[in-house]
């Protein structure tokens, strides 16, 4: 039950009176921080032979640092975006949260050179919707998910046409990858994924809820 709440902390867990504008964007950049910090050493950047990486540490790991960050974050918070989004034309009260919890599971993951990392940086809550609407709802994340998954790979595919620098092909293969795996995993129809969501809401719509 501890466990379960301290996964379970957010800002207004600590009750912060933030107006709900400036704390989703705090929110966010918590995020992004973080995740550009747990992901960082999956990038290897482009040394030339003369660069000695001995005087250039600091360089190199700030770098890598920021590649994770422009990576990983869109596929997370555009995620999330796509949920809120959606849940707001829909006419639900929608608010985004950080999950601090997941957060610092992620680093202590990180920090123990876990083999394999597992956490929610962050979620949406909306208020009760009808079914086909819930439905879309659950299905907008994935949905952004896929999008860019498919425009990393036509710019993946396409590169020496937009000229696009090497640095960033191991954005691109990256968010390839995890926008991929975003979106095949929360479209498991069960709960708590998304396609549980989906499954539930198209349920309840086609039986007049």
């Amino acid at each position: 039950m501890v466990f379960g709440s301290i996964l379970g902390l957010t800002r207004d867990s600590f009750g912060f009176t933030f107006p709900p504008v400036v704390g989703e964007i705090l929110d966010i950049v918590i995020i992004a921080v973080v995740l550009g910090f747990i992901f960082k050493d999956y990038f290897r950047p482009v040394v030339k032979a003369a660069y000695d990486p001995l005087l250039h540490h600091k360089q190199l790991g700030r770098s890598k640092f920021w590649l994770s960050m422009i990576a990983i974050t869109p596929a997370v918070v555009l995620h999330e975006a796509g949920h809120l989004i959606v849940a707001l034309i829909y006419g639900a009260k929608a608010t985004f949260y950080a999950s601090y919890g997941f957060l610092a599971l992620g680093l202590v993951l990180k920090l123990a050179n876990a083999p394999f990392l597992f956490f929610v940086p962050g979620f949406v809550t909306h208020s009760p919707l009808p079914g086909f609407p819930t439905a879309a709802v659950s299905f907008a994340g994935p949905a952004v998910n896929l999008i860019l998954f498919l425009g990393s790979w036509y710019l993946l595919k396409n590169y020496q046409k937009y000229k696009i620098p090497e640095k960033y092909l191991q954005v691109l293969g990256f968010s390839k990858s995890v926008n991929l795996f975003l979106f095949a995993f929360n479209m498991i129809p069960i709960r708590p994924f998304d396609g549980g969501g989906v499954l539930m809401g198209l349920i309840r719509g086609f039986m007049g809820g």
